[in-house]
Parts: structure tokens; sequence; C-alpha cells
């Protein structure tokens, strides 16, 4: 690989892709740390996708969030040329392609970056340097693939962790809206994601009526999030569990949805970006995988950090081995609602 130290004194503007969903997005905040320790004179731009935007926002060390729309298959070369120009337009001296794309890798080459960085998918040799893309082997978490990443760059100095920076005034802002909404906030508040981008990660319907029933007995308030045009489906688990609970599908943004989770005593939910965002936060997380494939399995895409709880339903699969997770892992054919309750006096 090239000796990045010939470029240090000169480079001037590094650019960063992840144009996918939160959880990844989340878990790739680590590359601006590691630049940032690498290239300190460098300004760092961040492309992503527009409803993953606000997770850079907020940070000191990112100079530019440039939102992106979905791709369209049928247009690569028209919209690598658009892309292109962006990237001309900021002087990039450097860019790290860490969602392999054919439009990206590109774009990179149009538009004449010196230095192009990236897994060796998609057109990857139009990078200047490729490392071999391993993730789908799920043999490990996605932020360790991160860091293995850098470090097959050789620039890898400290395995930074996740994070989200929230904006001053925003948890005061969303204690407003839950007053609003008459929770009590002296009483734990759980917050439950009862959704996920793809629904066959998505715990049963079922089981969160059920779920939310027999939580109802805690002294404890209950929020159940996710989009928009989730909201009916929420509603209806709400009406039927016949508890007091909160719907607030569509209530809060992305970065108020931080908020409302760095106050929370609690997680709730399936593998999606929410859950990692409360694991980045901090917040204890009680995750259930219920997707089958190997590449949605806990050990590649479980909350990171430790005092977290992972369910996996295997469905017949032998349970994959979570090294060094200091949390409990519960791996059955089947996850029922108490079986999440007998774990839940640990934070309650």
């Amino acid at each position: 690989l090239m000796d990045f130290m010939n470029y240090k004194r000169d480079l001037k503007t590094i650019a960063i892709f992840r144009t996918d969903r939160i959880g990844e997005v989340v878990l790739s905040t680590v590359a601006v740390d590691i630049l940032k320790k690498k290239f300190p004179q460098a300004s760092i731009i961040f492309f992503t996708s527009e409803y993953s935007a606000p997770i850079l926002s907020n940070r000191e060390d990112v100079d530019e969030v440039v939102k992106l729309k979905p791709f369209d298959k049928g247009k690569i070369f028209r919209q690598a040329w658009n892309l292109a120009k962006i990237i001309k337009d900021r002087n990039c001296d450097m860019i790290f392609v860490l969602n392999t794309h054919k439009v990206i890798h590109l774009a990179g080459f149009l538009a004449r970056v010196p230095l192009r960085y990236g897994y060796d998918r998609k057109w990857g040799g139009l990078l200047t340097h490729r490392v071999k893309d391993r993730r789908d082997e799920a043999k490990k978490h996605e932020l360790e693939y991160n860091w293995t990443f850098f470090q097959e760059l050789d620039l890898l100095s400290e395995k930074a962790q996740p994070a989200l920076h929230i904006q001053e005034g925003m948890v005061e802002m969303v204690r407003d809206v839950l007053d609003e909404h008459g929770l009590d906030q002296k009483k734990p508040l759980i917050v439950i994601h009862p959704c996920a981008s793809n629904f066959l990660k998505c715990w049963s319907r079922e089981k969160y009526v059920e779920l939310i029933r027999q939580l109802s007995q805690f002294h404890c308030q209950l929020i159940l999030v996710g989009e928009e045009k989730e909201y009916d489906a929420i509603a209806d688990i709400i009406v039927d569990s016949g508890c007091k609970a909160v719907n607030a599908a569509g209530l809060f943004r992305l970065e108020e949805l931080a908020a409302l989770l760095k106050i929370s005593r609690l997680f709730i939910g399936n593998d999606s970006g929410p859950m990692h965002m409360a694991a980045a936060l901090g917040t204890p997380v009680i995750a259930i995988f219920s997707k089958k494939a190997l590449g949605s399995n806990p050990l590649r895409w479980r909350p990171w950090g430790d005092g977290h709880v992972i369910f996996h339903e295997l469905y017949g699969e032998k349970p994959c081995q979570l090294k060094n997770f200091s949390g409990y892992y519960v791996a059955k054919d089947s996850i029922n609602s108490q079986d999440v309750l007998d774990l839940l006096e640990i934070y309650l």
C-alpha cells in the first residue's frame, strides 16, 4: 500500500462515503475519529443518505455532511458523472468508500481523486487501493470489520468507538414533548421499537402486544417509536395490549430520537438503526434477533458495548458464538415475552 506519510503535509480534504442505513452509519462514525487522528489538519466531508445524515450532525470534527438520494440502478453513468462534479468541487484528496457501490467508485475515478480506498467489489478496480471484503462471512462484529478495513490500510492507531453527538437543548425539548403526552418522567422510561427496515427482522406483533401488557405492571413509562408510516401498526399493538403507552411513530426527527434514547432507562426492539443508536449513546438494550440469514446474525449486528441483552430466535440453527460479549445472550427456537421479562429486573 502507498505510504501515507508522503501525503500528510499536503492533504487537505478527506471524503467518507457511507450511504446506506442508520445502523451502518452509526457504526461507521468511527471512520471520522480514525482519520482525524491520523490526519488532524484535513477537513472531513461525510457523504451519506438523507435520512441518515442527522447521525453526523453536531460533530465539530465533520466539516460538511453531503446528503445523497438513493441511486437508481439504471442510470449508473449519469449519476456517477453528477456525483463526480460534487466531489471535484470539494477538491477531495482522498476518499474512503465504506459501502461498496458502482456509482461511488466510478464517481471517484471520474473526479480524479488521487487516493481512493474501498473494498474489492462492484467495480473495485476503479479504486487505487482495495481491501478484501469479508463482511458477508459474519464472523465478527460490523464495527470490528470497520477497524480491520483501516488496519489493513495501516491507518488504525486506536480502536475508536461509535458515538452520537446530541445538540445542546435537544434533551430539554424532548422532555417538553414527553410532558405534553402525559408521561411521568419521574418513572423509568422504556423505549420500544417494534419495527425494522426489513420485516423479516421483526419479532411478531403478538409478542410485542403481550410484552407491553406485562410491562404495564411495572413502575415505568412506555413509549413506542417508529416511522410515520408505521403509526397505524403501532397503534394497533397498543390497542390490542389494552395498556397505556405513547405512540411516537413519526413524532421525533432522528436527532430528537437520539435525545430520547439518551434519557431512557432501556431500549427494547428488533435489530435496527435505533438499536445501534441506543447502544452508541450508552443506553442498555434488549435486542431481539429474528432473521435467519447468516449476514443478519447478532455476531455481526448485535448492539455494541457492555451490559446489553441479546435474544436470538434460532429456528433450529446452532447459536453463533458471541466472543468477548459481557451481556446476556439467549438463543432459543422461539423467544416469548416472559423470556424478556425475566431479565428486565436488571434494569428496573
